[in-house]
């Protein structure tokens, strides 16, 4: 499991808040409907709290 910290941040980018509550109650499908939505965001040059977002979702398995 990944240990983690509450990063306000990550309430600036839809799916953000909704990994923390994922991460939270250790939900595997909470995490998945956040990678989903994740990979809808589609930009050439993502904004920080995304890039932040992609590094918080690589280091997630549960």
């Amino acid at each position: 499991m990944h240990t983690h910290t509450q990063d306000p941040t990550l309430c600036q980018v839809p799916g953000g808040r909704c990994l923390e509550t994922g991460l939270r109650y250790r939900s595997g499908r909470i995490v998945e409907r956040v990678r989903a939505v994740r990979r809808s965001l589609t930009s050439s040059a993502p904004p920080k709290v995304v890039r932040d977002l992609d590094e918080r979702l690589h280091g997630v398995y549960l």
